[in-house]
């Protein structure tokens, strides 16, 4: 779940659908494409005698105050949020800060290596290029320090020549 998307849409709604149910439920059906399947899946979260569901909420720092309802209404499911550090809102308490440390040069290599080698064969030279592409530029190497990033590159570099910049990375 994208921050940024539940802020917008938080903005848009109206009335009843103006709820974090709602929300998720909008959400859950446009990456799956079936308004069943959400439903069920919000079943699960509330049933504190089955599974326990994940949520992955990319932009904590994003989403606004009615993040907390998330919490509310979901305390069986286990959230993994994601925020900036310079995020001004910090996620409440119940939440384990931790911060990512940046790939140095041989774990990009050692993805890169093995992300191509899961698509195109193991013994493939691609990782081993892309790295050298990464490395052509300071700017593109210091990016793909975030495994995020770095996954954003290796997806659009397949067909994509590297962005320099992340909103032309976004673009893509």
């Amino acid at each position: 779940i994208v921050g940024k998307e539940v802020s917008r849409d938080w903005l848009n709604a109206k009335g009843s659908e103006r709820s974090i149910d709602s929300l998720l439920r909008q959400r859950i059906a446009e990456h799956v494409g079936d308004e069943q399947v959400a439903l069920a899946v919000l079943r699960a979260c509330k049933d504190p005698s089955g599974a326990r569901p994940i949520i992955l909420l990319d932009g904590w720092d994003e989403v606004g105050p009615h993040a907390e309802e998330l919490g509310r209404q979901y305390p069986h499911v286990r959230a993994i949020v994601t925020s900036r550090p310079c995020g001004v809102r910090r996620p409440q308490d119940g939440f384990d800060a931790m911060e990512l440390q940046p790939f140095d040069d041989f774990e990009i290599e050692a993805l890169c290596s093995g992300f191509f080698g899961q698509r195109r064969g193991h013994g493939s030279d691609a990782g081993r290029a892309f790295f050298s592409r990464l490395r052509r530029s300071r700017r593109t190497l210091e990016m793909a320090r975030t495994p995020l990033m770095l996954t954003m590159r290796l997806i659009a570099g397949e067909r994509h020549a590297l962005p320099e910049e992340r909103h032309e990375l976004y673009a893509l």
